[in-house]
């Protein structure tokens, strides 16, 4: 099954892509920023070790999304498709 308009797919496939790279940096700011928000306990400090490295991979995985989605759009506006033409005979 082929789909009707490609090049409608492949604009919602990459805005896709940046909203999965801003939700993950989202996430990770929140793991990163999360002890903050609880008092001076034993536990916040427990809470911040366990979440550094979670929270530095995920804004890290972000970053790389954000990179190749910005790599895709500019292969793309850079060479846009061709358009496929019917000559008459």
């Amino acid at each position: 099954m082929t789909p009707t308009n490609p090049k409608k797919r492949k604009t919602r496939a990459s805005g896709t892509l940046k909203e999965k790279a801003g939700f993950t940096i989202a996430l990770g700011l929140l793991f990163l920023l999360l002890p903050l928000l609880y008092s001076d306990t034993p536990q916040a400090d427990t809470l911040s070790r366990g979440l550094l490295l979670p929270g530095l991979l995920a804004l890290l995985i972000g970053a790389l999304l954000l990179a190749v989605d910005r790599v895709r759009r500019h292969r793309t506006a850079a060479n846009p498709p061709a358009q496929a033409t019917e000559s008459p005979q």
